[in-house]
């Protein structure tokens, strides 16, 4: 887990890779074992930059926070200790053997155990690799108990050990087979295909929480479309995601697709359903996204689909739809559903046109009166001003109206009415 605080002139990255080096040499000069662990090793092999690197080690939580001046016990029962370090924060967890399962996510109870065994535990072939960076010069010396790196070359996808045990440990895990082989491009193995869809309906007793986080991941973390495919030939959708009926049109939405933030991956895959006012805070609450988030899916659906009438609105409603600052958003979904011949294209490209060529203040132009010109000029005080107000905003949005002669002219005649 890293960074804490990055120094804004340096990459993020480096600092953690060198924070989590740190960790392992002063593990090391204390006796014990310590190597880089799980994604970290995965990406570095692939050439990727990991986004935080994990340390696993020989010494028990206990012997771990006498190591090091600033430590947090975040999972003390399961070996897990954060180490904060040159303002990064370096997840160190003791090797370990787990108990049952009792509750298909954590262990019923865990032994301090060997390198080895701790990988063997674990959920993918290609997430059971260590690293020693303190050997082999620019490159770390790479150990592999579970044929993690010939997964790795042949582009696959493997449960360690059996299938059905490591799904039986944790269902999540389930989700997260379909989630690395979209993200990598990877084949999933057969054995361990079969058992993705055998033990599909395990996903019912998995959280919410922790089965959107999966499902946002597959959005943001790369080929999103290809996730969409999987979860579909697996049967394992509508267990997910049961508020996505149709998924040919947003697999079409998707493909091409790279990252999308957490807000566009969500409207994209989600444009096809119901009323968003509706079914976009149902789909929210059951899987607990955070209520800005919500709001930003409504706001960006609703303004997808009255993109498809784009050319037909006047002016001011067109200026209207464009300035939230989900607008941007908004364009991004409805480019990928207009590259998929589910929306108007002009339609979307002349909004886009509008928003580059429109400056703030056309937008959002300044008052020209308030409620107390209002009141000056003799106007009862009362809920009309709003409206007469919001007639003058209209007209400068339309560009009828220029100067305050102009905006008091039409409020008088708006609060006479």
């Amino acid at each position: 887990m890293c960074p804490a605080e990055p120094e804004p002139e340096a990459p993020t990255t480096r600092h953690c890779r060198e924070a989590s080096i740190s960790v392992i040499a002063t593990l090391r000069a204390a006796g014990h074992e310590a190597l880089w662990a799980g994604g970290c090793v995965r990406d570095l092999v692939l050439g990727r930059e990991p986004k935080d690197y994990d340390v696993a080690t020989s010494a028990t939580p206990e012997e771990v926070t006498r190591c090091f001046e600033r430590t947090v016990l975040v999972g003390a029962a399961y070996g897990v200790v954060r180490v904060l370090v040159e303002n990064s924060d370096i997840e160190v967890a003791t090797f370990r053997t787990d108990g049952g399962y009792s509750d298909g996510r954590r262990p019923d109870q865990v032994t301090w155990t060997t390198a080895e065994d701790d990988v063997r535990r674990r959920d993918f072939t290609i997430n059971g690799l260590l690293g020693d960076p303190l050997s082999g010069g620019d490159t770390p010396h790479i150990i592999d108990h579970v044929g993690g790196l010939a997964d790795l070359e042949s582009g696959l996808i493997r449960a360690i050990g059996d299938p059905d045990a490591r799904f039986k440990e944790d269902h999540l895990r389930i989700l997260r087979a379909v989630r690395f082989a979209a993200r990598l491009d990877f084949e999933i193995h057969e054995e361990t295909w079969t058992a993705v869809v055998r033990h599909g309906p395990s996903l019912e007793s998995v959280s919410a929480e922790r089965i959107r986080d999966e499902l946002q991941g597959m959005w943001t973390e790369g080929r999103p479309a290809q996730a969409l495919r999987l979860l579909t030939r697996s049967q394992l959708l509508p267990l997910a995601l049961p508020e996505l009926v149709v998924t040919d049109a947003a697999i079409k939405r998707l493909e091409g697709a790279a990252r999308l933030s957490p807000a566009v991956g969500w409207a994209t895959v989600m444009l096809d359903i119901g009323e968003p006012g509706f079914a976009l805070p149902s789909l929210g609450k059951r899987l607990r996204l955070s209520r800005a988030l919500s709001d930003k899916m409504k706001t960006i659906v609703g303004t997808v689909r009255t993109l498809q009438r784009y050319d037909t609105l006047g002016l001011a409603a067109r200026k209207r739809l464009l300035r939230p600052p989900e607008a941007e958003d908004a364009l991004i979904v409805a480019h990928l559903a207009a590259r998929a011949d589910q929306l108007d294209g002009h339609a979307v490209q002349s909004a886009q046109t509008d928003l580059q060529q429109w400056t703030p203040e056309e937008l959002y132009p300044p008052p020209l009166i308030t409620g107390e010109d209002l009141r000056a000029a003799g106007h009862q005080p009362g809920p009309s001003f709003g409206a007469a107000l919001s007639a003058v905003e209209e007209a400068q949005l339309n560009g009828s109206c220029t100067s305050r002669a102009e905006a008091m002219a039409i409020a008088s005649s708006a609060l006479a009415g």
